[in-house]
């Protein structure tokens, strides 16, 4: 809407800086972000495609279920009532600010952020051979949590692979957006499920607990 626009608007008057030099300002970072959410929403449409990956989608009977994107794309209801994902909420990201990275604007970097759920292992390994091939992609880092040595009880149970990208498309280097860091999580259905139902809210008063 007119967020959008004025975001758009913005960042092509910016577009000459040097994209390079971290971010220092919290509404720089999301007027950035507000105009990757798209590109990046669609990239994991295409991700999803070449992997059988699903994405939430909410049920008139309440609840939410993972529905192969594949099979979404082909029904309108369904494409219309996916869960994506909004940009961070502004409070939690100030409380990362100050909680864990000491004021460091740039060091934030899941304000944009994907979920792509799957079934079984090889999906996902899959849908992670593609990320990595995917020559509009860059990748910063990786977390994961799905390798046995991990401990579950230091995110509560909860366990992904984690991912943080940079895209250079043409539209994201149009917007120039091309250096904002943003994030995908790929996930199993068993801990995708756990998380929609009610995982989350123990998740967030875990981290609140330790001050995360």
């Amino acid at each position: 809407g007119r967020f959008m626009a004025r975001s758009v608007s913005f960042l092509k008057r910016t577009q000459g800086l040097n994209k390079r030099v971290p971010v220092t300002s919290l509404k720089l970072l999301y007027t950035q972000a507000a105009g990757l959410h798209p590109i990046v929403e669609c990239k994991a449409k295409q991700w999803a495609l070449q992997s059988r990956g699903r994405f939430p989608v909410r049920r008139p009977e309440g609840g939410a279920e993972f529905v192969l994107w594949e099979t979404a794309a082909n029904d309108w209801w369904t494409e219309r009532n996916i869960r994506w994902p909004p940009l961070k909420k502004a409070g939690r990201a100030i409380e990362k600010l100050v909680r864990t990275y000491g004021g460091a604007v740039w060091m934030v970097q899941d304000l944009v952020r994907q979920s792509i759920v799957f079934e079984k292992s090889a999906e996902l390994l899959k849908c992670l051979e593609t990320i990595v091939d995917d020559a509009d992609v860059e990748v910063i880092g990786a977390k994961n949590r799905l390798r046995p040595d991990y401990n579950p009880l230091s995110s509560a149970g909860y366990r992904d692979v984690h991912l943080n990208l940079r895209l250079r498309t043409a539209q994201a280097e149009a917007l120039g957006v091309e250096c904002h860091v943003f994030e995908i999580q790929l996930q199993l259905s068993a801990y995708a499920g756990t998380k929609v139902s009610g995982g989350h809210r123990r998740y967030v008063a875990f981290r609140n607990a330790l001050c995360m």
